[in-house]
């Protein structure tokens, strides 16, 4: 038994007409900062990680082309075939599953995915997906799959995914490498626009990962590459679970191997779970990164308590960096009450920010709510995107959203300086914290892990100096230098060398970017091929798996 899991063949959805959907920072986090402006490059994760924890042999294919996809479903005999589909995906799924049939008429097709919130709304035009389908997978797939494969306990969960890149496009070697891990599906909160507590219904949590498989994960990140930099942690809530969070910190603290000192991982967590936890706590547990949702100062208040400046301020001032979300075109949201609303929100400076439209997904209480009142836009698959148009606001026209939304972009750069100082400038605050500190954990271990930062980050205030979009980001650059100078003291030289090639790159980039201007052209991504040879049923521990080979064939 042998299954083959796939991504929707090329080309990757275009949004607006203008990004690639993969690329997460060229339309989200960090947007059209110049010089600062970074590109990324994403795999799948959730297909990678069923391919290794499910007891059946399988292949992962990303982005191939039909040609690709014909090609592979002749090679071997599968017995299924698993496709991952977004919302945004859904006007192709009935192609995809007719044309697997039509190849391979032995195998069975099985769709799954945040896709399968949207199987209504194509019946309701006439085209039934679930029906083409052999199955349809809602919710958490591994479980899913083995018992598909007759297994019907929980095995061992392992996560040795392939890493996510970050970098700067003139920059040589200033690729971050970023690996994923998966602790839960679901949140209690359940916000009504929320795609994944629609996924996982009625506030349910349902844990994939523990304390003691998640620090193996991590530990297999740094063990296998050398130079890797950051763990994300994908829980929509993580902090609000202090017995799991409190095990994993442990688990990293009595590490021989790497500890305090390289094990830093960034989580999700709502304001009102930041609320629960002294920013010591958090470093001592190896946080080095929040990500939470602000939505809007006038609604959502349910994930919030006491002063969300200060509770920000707290983390930042600890070294813990944030990445922040923001929506508009909820219904108390005005043209009276905006300006507030978006000024509030840069001044919690977070480094990155992930803004949006209010888009109302498949399966939430949202598209209900705005369906009932006259407000929900036909569906198309096209707009299920965080700067698309799904619904009309009370306030606003969808042309107003996308202006707000990129107007707020580019103020963040422009009152408070490009990402990658920001993040220094918390780094910073984070040496100096345990620098001070009396907990030997922190000056001596979690010290050296933010000592290893800033010195890297140094060499970057020449360049923030000199391309600041302003005297007062100049300003700021200057006096975060003095904090460097007085912090750590002056730049050696070697850093100065450093710091001035970084100067003589960016110059010749921003040359380059008067034919080339952001957003980046697109280019669509090749195939990306792995072959994993499923989990023993039988194991106690799964920990020896890895992928057969990854690559491009």
């Amino acid at each position: 038994m042998k299954i083959l899991l796939s991504t929707m063949p090329r080309p990757v959805p275009l949004l607006m007409d203008t990004f690639l959907s993969l690329d997460d920072s060229s339309y989200r986090f960090v947007v059209d900062q110049g010089v600062f402006s970074v590109r990324s490059d994403n795999h799948v994760y959730s297909l990678h990680f069923l391919a290794q924890n499910i007891a059946m042999p399988s292949t992962v294919l990303e982005w191939p082309s039909w040609e690709e996809l014909e090609a592979e479903l002749k090679r071997e005999a599968y017995d299924f075939f698993g496709l991952h589909c977004k919302v945004i995906d859904l006007d192709r799924i009935g192609q995809v599953i007719d044309f697997v049939h039509s190849v391979s008429p032995g195998t069975k097709v099985i769709i799954g995915g945040f896709g399968t919130l949207g199987l209504e709304e194509l019946r309701e035009e006439g085209i039934d997906a679930a029906d083409k389908a052999d199955y349809v997978c809602r919710g958490e797939g591994v479980d899913f799959l083995n018992a598909l494969a007759g297994v019907n306990h929980r095995l061992p969960r392992i996560c040795r995914m392939p890493l996510e890149r970050m970098w700067l496009p003139w920059l040589p070697g200033s690729e971050t490498k970023i690996g994923y891990m998966l602790s839960a599906l679901g949140c209690p909160i359940r916000c009504e626009f929320c795609a994944t507590t629609a996924f996982v219904p009625g506030g349910r949590v349902h844990e994939v990962m523990t304390a003691r498989e998640l620090y193996e994960a991590g530990r297999w990140y740094f063990d296998t590459h050398r130079d890797f930099h950051q763990v994300y942690l994908m829980d929509e809530n993580f902090l609000a679970y202090k017995k799991k969070v409190n095990e994993l910190g442990e688990y990293i603290r009595n590490d021989d191997a790497y500890g305090l000192e390289r094990m830093n991982y960034q989580v999700f967590g709502t304001i009102r779970a930041v609320s629960m936890w002294d920013p010591e706590e958090l470093l001592l547990n190896g946080i080095s990164g929040v990500w939470s949702g602000i939505e809007s100062f006038f609604s959502y208040d349910r994930k919030k308590r006491g002063n969300v400046q200060e509770l920000v301020d707290g983390l930042h001032n600890n070294g813990i960096t944030t990445i922040l979300s923001w929506i508009l075109g909820d219904d108390v949201q005005t043209k009276e009450n905006i300006e507030q609303d978006v000024d509030m929100f840069l001044a919690l400076r977070p480094p990155a920010a992930q803004l949006s439209v209010l888009i109302a997904m498949p399966g939430t209480p949202l598209r209900q709510r705005v369906k009932e009142s006259g407000r929900l836009l036909p569906f198309r698959a096209g707009e299920m995107h965080l700067l698309g148009n799904s619904m009309r606001s009370l306030h606003f026209t969808h042309e107003e959203r996308v202006r707000i939304v990129m107007d707020t972009y580019r103020k963040a750069y422009h009152r408070n300086g490009p990402t990658v100082m920001r993040s220094f400038d918390i780094e910073l605050n984070g040496y100096n914290v345990c620098r001070k500190s009396n907990n030997p954990q922190l000056n001596t271990l979690k010290l050296k892990y933010y000592k290893t930062r800033v010195l890297n980050g140094a060499s970057m205030l020449k360049t923030a100096k000199a391309f600041a979009p302003n005297d007062h980001v100049r300003h700021m650059m200057e006096e975060l230098e003095r904090k460097y100078v007085e912090s750590v003291g002056p730049l050696t030289k070697s850093q100065q060398i450093v710091a001035d090639k970084y100067l003589k790159l960016a110059e010749e980039y921003v040359g380059s970017l008067k034919t080339q201007p952001w957003p980046p052209p697109v280019t669509q991504p090749g195939l990306s091929r792995s072959e994993y040879p499923g989990v023993d049923p039988g194991i106690v521990k799964a920990a020896q798996m890895v992928p057969l080979s990854v690559g491009t064939p």
